[in-house]
């Protein structure tokens, strides 16, 4: 955005914000256009002139350093009415100075001049001596670290008369809330603004510092530096107003982080020169040991961190210093990953321990941010994959939405999953990593070697329709080698899961592809024969054969095309099939005579059924297919009309079958076949022979002639 574009979505933003103001504080009169202004840190302006000699007790005490008798003369003027006004502005201003004098502490003098101040508020609103206390009351609760407090002071400040010098020490006041709310937008948002409040050179820096900072907390670090050193210089010979060390310290740091090792040492030893006991002095040694030991002076860097190791984790920042030092020492060793020394050990342990601290700390600053994932990326080389993933997931929850980290901690731990990955073998393992941190396998990694590996070992624990999606992505990748495979499971896996129609379309499309993997006409063929497709199961069956003359699989599909021939009622082919499988069948006990049988039963040459079922019986071992082959030796027989052979064989099945129907069936046979016997030896006794005949005819011929014959005779 170029910066007259920003100067005008400033002012929107600054009219907005004004208007808001007006409408909910409309009790409240803005100050006229012509109201005079008067300077911000000369204070004693706001004495109108025809005042001075009732005040000039005041001043005198006043300037000659006695607060306490300039507040005693002020509180005896402020009892007269003409001068009430002043003195009572004067008393905020007073007490708010001894609260400054005495370190901004809780004590009595918090306590007067929020009284002072808000006695100005009360009695005299509308007044620009109120809005110079309400820019103290803001003052007042940045000291307490009351941030939403001081940002409604400063905002209303800011708002009622932006033309007065209080506007922009308003907005300056403003960043420095956000700043101790840690909205670090907000202060990037808001510090355009002050350009347009005409601020003094003061002002300016210490905006540009808190601009600064904020830019740093962002992790904008090449930017942050630029503007800390525009600070610096913005008046020569000064430093951050109120020796804040903090900011100082963040100078150090961008210069670090931006890649400015030297900038960054200077800084660094006027911080804990300047502030050695604030604790942001042990986080400058700490990286000051790192910048020296990078150079190569061992044992400066040695003797920077020994004071460090040698200081009580009282602070946060001690901890941070304590893993930032034991970080540079691991950095430092030259060794193999992993290296097995005391020194790895010792470095290892105080990263790790002091992170976990650390975690606790609230808040999680940027520095501890960067110092605890710079000691997690150091320790990964040295220590298990579990431990660093179980580190790296206790601090990302813990890291701010805003913060420049985050991603990176990510991305770091998303590595040293995908590392992990790449080692495991066993599939349970594989799985169970996988569904912990899925957030560790984009898109752009599912259709590779990390996705393949995830389905096979989806589809190896019997997760199929997992297995599935895993392989879709991959398959449609031409350029991964194993796109074929991928693309060939898919479709086996369909089949598996029932989903035929789909399976079909995914089987189909492959051979498109891949016309050469004839392999796949087996699956195919099996698919078709699910879907009841039998021409197309017989279709692919029968150029699988002539494809792998010498398969295992072959015995497989004989069965499968004979019985769809069978269902087609084309019992030629279907005998075909049978005697190609007995050919290519060395085992006498393995070749499906019974089937062969069968087809010929049905085409009703039952000399050559009952020639195959007598084969079977030979080499049959199943007790239920024994029973079957001699219960159609018995129908065959007796289509041939050989009865007595079919009831011999219908007795014994009868006798000795262990299934229950066939023994059944060939019972009632052979009960038909006897019954039939019988009926016919009766009829044959029923039937007179020749002999009889003849005698009859001659008895009869003697009784007509009147002969006798004897009982002997008879």
């Amino acid at each position: 955005m170029s910066i007259v574009r920003r100067d005008i979505v400033g002012k929107q933003i600054f009219l907005s914000a004004l208007w808001v103001f007006i409408v909910f504080t409309h009790a409240e009169p803005v100050y006229p256009e012509t109201l005079p202004t008067k300077g911000e840190d000369d204070l004693f302006t706001m004495i109108p002139t025809g005042l001075i000699k009732s005040f000039q007790p005041v001043l005198d005490a006043y300037h000659k350093g006695d607060l306490d008798h300039a507040i005693l003369e002020t509180k005896q003027l402020a009892g007269k009415k003409a001068l009430a006004e002043t003195a009572t502005s004067l008393l905020g201003d007073f007490y708010f100075r001894r609260w400054e004098a005495a370190g901004s502490g809780e004590g009595m003098e918090l306590k007067d001049a929020q009284n002072a101040l808000e006695m100005v508020l009360r009695k005299y609103p509308g007044t620009e001596n109120a809005d110079l206390a309400l820019l103290k009351r803001g003052n007042l609760y940045l000291g307490k670290k009351q941030y939403v407090e001081a940002s409604g002071s400063f905002t209303r400040v800011v708002a009622r008369y932006p033309q007065t010098p209080y506007a922009a020490s308003g907005q300056v006041g403003l960043l420095q809330s956000f700043r101790g709310l840690r909205r670090w937008d907000e202060v990037v948002r808001s510090y355009p603004l002050l350009a347009a409040l005409n601020p003094s050179l003061a002002n300016q820096q210490k905006a540009v510092f808190l601009y600064a900072d904020a830019l740093f907390e962002l992790g904008r670090f090449e930017e942050s530096y630029a503007r800390y050193q525009f600070a610096d210089a913005l008046i020569p010979g000064s430093r951050i107003k109120g020796g804040d060390p903090e900011l100082y310290f963040h100078y150090g740091e961008a210069a670090y982080r931006s890649g400015h090792p030297d900038p960054a040492k200077a800084i660094f030893q006027k911080v804990y020169k300047k502030f050695p006991d604030d604790p942001t002095a042990t986080l400058a040694i700490a990286l000051t040991s790192n910048i020296v030991r990078t150079k190569g002076d061992v044992g400066a860097a040695q003797e920077l961190t020994d004071r460090i190791y040698l200081m009580e984790s009282t602070f946060p920042e001690t901890k941070v210093a304590k893993i930032i030092a034991a970080t540079g020492r691991l950095a430092s060793l030259n060794c193999p990953n992993p290296c097995e020394s005391e020194t790895v050990r010792q470095s290892i342990k105080h990263i790790e321990a002091e992170s976990k601290s650390v975690f606790l700390d609230r808040p999680f600053t940027t520095t501890a941010q960067a110092a605890v994932l710079d000691g997690l990326m150091e320790m990964r080389r040295h220590i298990s994959f579990d431990r660093a993933e179980s580190l790296y997931g206790e601090m990302i929850p813990l890291l701010p939405a805003l913060s420049p980290y985050l991603p990176f901690a990510e991305s770091y731990l998303h590595q040293t999953v995908l590392e992990h990955f790449d080692s495991l073998e066993d599939p349970q393992k594989v799985v169970t990593l996988y569904h912990r941190f899925r957030k560790a396998f984009p898109p752009s990694k599912m259709d590779g070697e990390v996705g393949f590996k995830l389905a096979k070992s989806h589809m190896e624990l019997g997760l199929l329709s997992d297995a599935i999606e895993y392989f879709r992505p991959i398959a449609v990748n031409v350029k991964y080698p194993k796109s074929e495979e991928a693309f060939y499971n898919m479709g086996t896996l369909l089949v598996q899961m029932g989903r035929y129609p789909e399976a079909q379309n995914v089987l189909e499309g492959f051979l498109a592809r891949y016309p050469k993997r004839t392999d796949a006409l087996l699956p195919l063929g099996n698919l078709y024969n699910l879907q009841g497709k039998v021409d197309l199961a017989i279709n692919a069956y029968q150029k699988w054969l002539g494809y792998y003359p010498k398969h295992a699989d072959r015995k497989s599909v004989y069965p499968k095309l004979a019985g769809d021939y069978r269902l087609k009622k084309k019992i030629d082919n279907e005998i075909k099939i049978y005697l190609q499988w007995i050919g290519e069948t060395k085992q006498e006990s393995e070749r499906p005579y019974i089937g062969l049988a069968d087809a010929y039963y049905e085409k009703k040459l039952y000399g050559s059924a009952i020639q195959y079922y007598q084969r079977a019986l030979k080499v049959e071992k199943n007790k239920k297919e024994l029973d079957w082959a001699k219960l159609r030796v018995g129908a065959s027989y007796l289509a041939l009309g050989r009865k007595n052979d079919a009831e011999k064989i219908f007795q014994e099945v009868a006798e000795q079958a262990k299934t229950p129907i066939i023994k059944k069936t060939a019972g009632d046979r052979d009960a038909d076949l006897k019954a039939e016997k019988e009926r016919l030896q009766g009829v044959a006794r029923a039937t007179p022979t020749k002999k009889d005949i003849d005698f009859r005819q001659a008895k009869a011929q003697e009784e007509r002639r009147g002969v006798g014959t004897s009982p002997a005779q008879e």
